[in-house]
């Protein structure tokens, strides 16, 4: 009875030390790497991954196409953390090429100050509150964008069954602007609510659009209408004190472009002074 019991002990110890060994090796790995093997397709990426499908196929998609699209997602994430796992993103120059040209896009765009947090957003909007009230005598309105560079002929139909929609009570704003309408630029949700002085927004979208917005009714959607960057459905909506929500995305938008204006050597500069660099002696260079 000993023997076999011996055996049984032995043979759980090899199995318990190998399991050990492997998991601390994980570990290691991970902790080492920073790289985690646990992925999760949380709530805010399935939203995206549903917007997503709508823009490229225009509906919304079934229960299956959106399990299809995550399984999708999953693959290339798994990829691209064994790409970065194996060093590809050190050891290939091309890739490093494309990563610095990128971080010198963001140091033009957002800055080295990263994306402005909510405390950064609040102090904007408090120090320039009286600014945004200052626009309530101005024009406020909602608008959705189809782009004729993207669209072509097909833009004002586009425009035009959005508004029928619209009529029916089907959709809401919000909801075309991120599934159905196109991007000034920016975040088409945060676009599609449009407020300031009638110069200003004719800078963006020319004089004629905001002159006939001016005249429109409120709270009621209509159009579609042509400006230079192609054609809008539009709500003229009554004039009101912003809140902070409200002003948000022109917040964010209205700090970047600050630090946008500095030159991408003064942001560079800024992110040098982070490190420690030494560099070595030098070979001597015959004359």
């Amino acid at each position: 009875m000993q023997e076999p019991l011996l055996h049984f002990i032995m043979i759980g110890a090899i199995i318990f030390t190998i399991w050990f060994c492997y998991g601390k090796r994980e570990a290691t790995e991970e902790g080492r790497t920073g790289i985690s093997r646990k992925i999760t397709v949380a709530e805010t990426k399935l939203k995206e991954l549903h917007q997503q499908f709508i823009q490229n196929e225009g509906h919304s998609p079934s229960h299956a196409e959106l399990t299809k699209a995550a399984d999708d997602w999953v693959h290339e994430e798994i990829l691209y953390r064994e790409g970065m796992r194996a060093g590809l993103d050190r050891n290939d120059p091309i890739i490093r090429q494309r990563l610095a040209k990128l971080m010198q896009w963001y140091l033009v765009g957002a800055g080295a100050g990263g994306e402005p947090g909510d405390a950064e957003l609040r102090r904007h909007f408090e120090a320039n509150e009286e600014r945004y009230r200052s626009t309530n005598g101005g024009l406020a309105f909602e608008q959705i964008f189809f782009s004729t560079a993207r669209r072509g002929s097909t833009a004002e139909t586009d425009a035009r069954m959005t508004l029928r929609s619209f009529e029916a009570g089907k959709i809401t704003g919000i909801e075309v602007a991120i599934g159905h309408g196109d991007s000034l630029g920016g975040d088409k949700a945060q676009e599609e609510l449009q407020r300031g002085k009638p110069d200003d927004l004719a800078a963006k979208f020319g004089m004629p659009f905001i002159s006939l917005i001016q005249k429109l009714p409120f709270d009621r959607w209509s159009g579609p209408y042509e400006t230079p960057l192609g054609w809008h459905v539009v709500k003229h909506l009554k004039p009101s004190n912003p809140t902070f929500d409200e002003m948000r995305g022109q917040i964010r938008s209205e700090i970047i472009s600050a630090r946008g204006n500095a030159t991408p050597e003064a942001a560079y500069s800024a992110l040098l002074k982070r490190y420690d660099v030494e560099i070595g002696s030098l070979p001597e260079v015959q004359k």
